[in-house]
């Protein structure tokens, strides 16, 4: 990505999905290993779902830049 052609609310919005995510994510799955309650686990999807659209946030961003226009 350059940055004339990077899009600063794609790559806040990645980071901000994916640090969420994993915020999330490795918290329950934490106590979810060392407890073997299966009623965290809607909160590790929760995680696992922030952290996959921050990956697809982060698709788009990296395949805009296939496709733009070059000089």
């Amino acid at each position: 990505l350059t940055s004339e052609t990077m899009s600063k609310t794609l790559a806040w919005t990645n980071f901000a999905l994916s640090a969420a995510g994993t915020l999330v994510l490795i918290p329950s799955l934490a106590i979810f290993l060392a407890t073997n309650n299966k009623a965290i686990i809607p909160e590790m999807v929760g995680g696992e779902l922030l952290t996959a659209l921050g990956l697809a946030t982060f698709l788009v961003s990296a395949g805009r830049e296939f496709i733009r226009k070059r000089a």
